[in-house]
């Protein structure tokens, strides 16, 4: 149990340090781009790469450390959901946070909202305007898959890079011959 709070812990940083590249971004797209469409996208490649990367990359740790991977337990099936449970752990106060801003209509409160998860809503609301009330509340989706993704290949030590370097070393191979 200590490890799975560690892993919540681990991804509310996590969104605090994609807020932070958010903010930043804000800015420089301001700046730059005088708020094109061009400059949003930027912005959301940037900043929701940036939290894709530190995200995938603390669940992979955590699944990599799991106590369970250790002993070899075969009959272990727990991995396969604890990064999904953390993440939506993590999403749970944004989502609080949702329901209170659609229940009592305060505008207030979406803007915190937006500031919360400022890597992802921010450019994606105005890249889509008129599609706010969706936007919104999709933000939970990356929270729990990416690091539902990351804690199983560290689990199962899966590797991305070791697979698109076996990749390479075959099409090398081929043309080679």
């Amino acid at each position: 149990m200590k490890h799975f709070f560690k892993l919540f812990g681990s991804l509310m940083a996590d969104q605090f340090i994609g807020c932070i590249s958010g903010f930043m971004l804000v800015l420089c797209v301001a700046a730059f781009f005088k708020n094109s469409l061009m400059g949003f996208s930027l912005a959301f490649i940037i900043s929701f790469g940036f939290y894709a990367y530190v995200t995938y990359n603390s669940a992979f740790k955590s699944g990599f450390h799991d106590s369970h991977r250790a002993i070899k337990d075969e009959n272990y099936s727990g991995y396969l959901y604890m990064g999904a449970a953390a993440g939506a752990l993590s999403a749970a106060p944004l989502m609080i946070l949702y329901i209170i801003y659609k229940a009592l209509n305060a505008g207030i409160l979406g803007v915190y909202y937006m500031v919360a998860n400022m890597y992802w809503t921010w450019p994606m609301i105005n890249i889509f305007p008129n599609h706010q009330p969706l936007v919104m509340p999709l933000v939970a989706i990356p929270i729990i898959l990416i690091p539902w993704l990351g804690y199983i290949a560290g689990y199962k030590n899966f590797l991305l890079t070791d697979y698109f370097m076996k990749l390479y070393q075959k099409f090398n191979n081929q043309n080679n011959q």
